[in-house]
């Protein structure tokens, strides 16, 4: 299943490539700001600065509409900050955890596809929409605290994102554009998991970008 979907999408692509008169071709980067939107109150984590990265192609529909489909290696996630003292739970030596501080940030690795109509409302000016793919690569979560700092890698099956995205951008020169978007997951990340039971989540993440195009 998982390779059906990159199929499909390599062959929208490149279909969609061939067809166009008009294309362009880039590179893009920037700056995430990501956080994960829980239907549950007890989670209380802060949004995650990180980075991505990939390539674009933009493909002219008419003089005001045009299809923008990217690659991007983005890395999203969360930071939790806690005290195990707030728990009622806490138990252990006090004199041994003499700070029960702790911080943990999850990183989640991604290959994100967005599929993107830019609509160009002004000069210079556009509005970009459309839906995402996301295919999860891999999962690290740092903690540090409790006078110990620890590591958890997992790998194994991709998994699948999906979800919106809506935006705005501004083309600086013929070559540059500047722009922000939000994306929103439709895919509840606790799907098939026992917390499915008590909660949902979803990603939620704000990326501030800037393109170059190539040719």
């Amino acid at each position: 299943m998982k390779k059906l979907y990159f199929l499909t999408v390599s062959i929208f692509l490149i279909g969609f490539s061939l067809s166009a008169q008009d294309v362009k071709f880039g590179v893009i980067g920037g700056i995430n700001l990501s956080n994960v939107d829980y239907t549950s109150t007890y989670f209380d984590y802060s949004s995650r600065i990180s980075f991505h990265a990939g390539v674009y192609a933009e493909i002219d529909i008419n003089s005001k509409f045009s299809f923008k489909p990217e690659i991007l290696y983005a890395s999203i996630g969360q930071v939790y900050k806690g005290d195990l003292r707030d728990y009622e739970y806490y138990g252990f030596d006090s004199v041994i955890y003499e700070d029960a501080s702790f911080k943990s940030v999850y990183k989640n690795n991604y290959l994100q596809i967005p599929l993107s109509v830019k609509w160009n409302l002004l000069d210079n000016f556009s509005l970009n929409f459309g839906p995402q793919l996301g295919f999860l690569l891999n999962s690290v979560i740092k903690s540090t605290g409790l006078n110990e700092n620890e590591k958890h890698e997992v790998s194994g099956d991709i998994e699948l994102d999906y979800g919106a995205t809506l935006g705005v951008s501004y083309n600086l020169t013929e070559e540059i554009v500047v722009g922000v978007r939000y994306y929103r997951g439709f895919k509840n990340l606790y799907q098939n998991s026992f917390i499915e039971d008590h909660t949902k989540a979803y990603n939620s993440v704000f990326q501030f970008s800037a393109s170059y195009a190539i040719f």
